[in-house]
């Protein structure tokens, strides 16, 4: 109300809204028997609500738009207090928080580990802090585990891991904590080693064996075991031939050694078995190339072949361990191009006969 000199006066009324947001929600249920534990929130605030800022009390905070139904999941065991901060379009704001709203029993811990370095491995000490828990695991992520609160682990093989401590209480309850910090291991490895035709060959062929290595520090040198009593070592990574004489089967180790002195071994089996390959044609022009017809011992105690041309008439005989027929008849005569035909019957060792019927062409 104003006033003038005169006495006259005036009076403007204007509405003041006041607007007081009231923050509310409640959940079902409020517990579980054991983590991980997918908790539902319902807001109840206040109609004039805009944004909901929830701090569901393990470290998560998000924000919200809607009053919709919110999830969200507890990954470990223990009370948490929950909160909620109530904002209308005034921006005026209510913040409820209920202590120790949500209740998940279970096993706790944390856990901690230092890394030792040593040139050729790298060890890890482990130790665990614990609530209601009646036993502890781990799995170090390359295959080992352990248990006890307070351990070591040797790693020797390179790669990046993630540890995970495993708790479980007297209810049988179990959680998992993986470890969000990496052990890095890099020492001298073999990745592979290669042997074709699927570890399997025949006695007295060249098999070339090949592997691949890494290493932080060059590699000075490669040693070969083939399992035959026969080992080489060099200092490259070029393959090897090696050809074995029996049949039977072969552990083929091959070991490295790094400039520091650290070592990596892997191994593979080989079987060498028996058995007969025939070529079916060849050119005896006296090149140098495929000049002879060749039966190889692969395994057999010996072959005995009979060839005969088209006629029937046999040109040739003969029982070896090895075959190697140059195209040339009884005579020492050279036979004419065409095809002939062939009865191989090869012994094993064991005393066994296999016969094999085919064709072989001649061509200069």
């Amino acid at each position: 109300t104003l006033t003038d000199t005169n006495g006259c006066d005036s009076t403007l009324v204007n509405p003041i809204l006041i607007s007081i947001p009231e923050a509310g929600f409640f959940a079902g249920p409020q517990n579980d028997d054991c983590p991980p534990f997918d908790a539902s929130f319902i807001d109840s605030s206040s109609s004039d609500i805009i944004s909901w800022q929830w701090n569901f009390g393990d470290g998560d905070i998000i924000t919200k738009n809607s009053p919709d139904t919110t999830f969200h999941l507890y990954k470990s065991s223990g009370y948490f207090d929950v909160g909620v901060i109530a904002t209308n379009a005034l921006g005026c704001k209510d913040t409820l928080e209920i202590d120790s709203f949500i209740r998940v029993p279970g096993p706790a811990g944390t856990f901690t580990f230092s890394v030792d370095s040593n040139r050729c491995f790298t060890e890890a000490n482990f130790s665990a802090i614990t609530q209601d828990v009646s036993s502890i695991s781990w799995d170090f992520r390359d295959g080992v585990t352990g248990t006890d609160s307070v351990v070591s682990h040797r790693y020797e093989t390179n790669g990046f891991y993630n540890p995970i401590l495993i708790l479980k209480d007297s209810n049988n309850c179990q959680i998992s904590i993986e470890s969000t910090d990496t052990i890095f291991v890099s020492t001298a490895t073999i990745s592979n080693l290669i042997i074709p035709d699927t570890n399997k060959s025949f006695p007295e062929n060249s098999i070339l064996f090949t592997g691949s290595s890494s290493s932080p520090a060059p590699v000075v040198s490669w040693e070969w075991n083939f399992g035959d009593g026969d080992s080489i070592t060099t200092t490259s990574s070029s393959p090897q031939k090696h050809r074995y004489i029996s049949t039977g089967d072969y552990k083929v180790v091959l070991k490295i050694t790094d400039s520091d002195g650290c070592t990596s071994v892997f191994d593979t089996l080989i079987s060498i078995i028996e058995g007969v390959i025939t070529s079916n044609v060849f050119t005896p022009n006296g090149d140098g190339i495929n000049d002879v017809f060749t039966i190889l011992r692969n395994g057999k105690k010996e072959h005995y072949i009979v060839i005969f041309n088209r006629w029937g008439e046999k040109i040739y005989e003969n029982t070896a361990p090895e075959i190697q027929w140059a195209g040339k008849n009884f005579s020492g005569e050279a036979v004419p191009n065409g095809t002939y035909y062939f009865v191989l019957k090869s012994t094993g060792e064991n005393g066994e006969v296999t016969e094999n019927h085919n064709f072989i062409t001649i061509i200069r």
